[in-house]
């Protein structure tokens, strides 16, 4: 005769109330802090999307071409009362020399837009909005800006010396 061997009843621990809120908090946690740091960002196909997310400082994205050059917009959202936006020309348009090419593309500037610059704005655009921004970008096209007025200066350089001496020398 076998002896029949009793096995010991597993026992199951009953889940309590605080075990399900502590879970209930950390997922929670997860999800806004994933939202927080733009795992749930809105992607734009217009214009007039991404100034709607400006305009409330909503999470978003929007690739966007401006002079056959493509430029990634994104907003990260509210930083100490103004609202933060990355640009970044990703592309530059075919043809382009390639000293500009390796001084413009993929350079980015973060931008600090105040609420009353964003409602200001009519279209979703960089130029204005210099004196809030910082980065490689930025200082990319503060040097364009100055090779071109250095050249415009040298290529002026003999009419303006010759009005000089026409002046000083009617003063004599």
């Amino acid at each position: 005769m076998k002896k029949e061997v009793k096995r010991p009843k597993k026992e199951y621990r009953r889940l309590d109330w605080k075990f399900w809120l502590i879970v209930t908090i950390l997922i929670s946690g997860a999800i806004y802090l994933s939202y927080h740091f733009g795992a749930f960002k809105k992607t734009c196909d217009d214009n007039a999307c991404f100034k709607e997310a400006l305009e409330n400082c909503a999470y978003a994205k929007f690739l966007t071409t401006k002079n056959l050059n493509y430029y990634l917009y994104t907003i990260k959202g509210p930083t100490n009362g103004a609202c933060e936006v990355d640009f970044e020309l990703k592309k530059m348009a075919i043809g382009t020399t390639t000293e500009k090419i390796k001084q413009f593309e993929g350079k980015w500037m973060t931008c600090y837009l105040p609420k009353s610059e964003i409602a200001k704005m009519e279209t979703v655009d960089f130029e204005g909005v210099l004196n809030y921004c910082s980065g490689p970008l930025k200082e990319a096209m503060y040097e364009l800006i100055i090779e071109k007025l250095y050249t415009i200066i040298i290529k002026n350089m003999g009419a303006v010396i010759g009005a000089v001496e026409d002046t000083l020398i009617g003063e004599i």
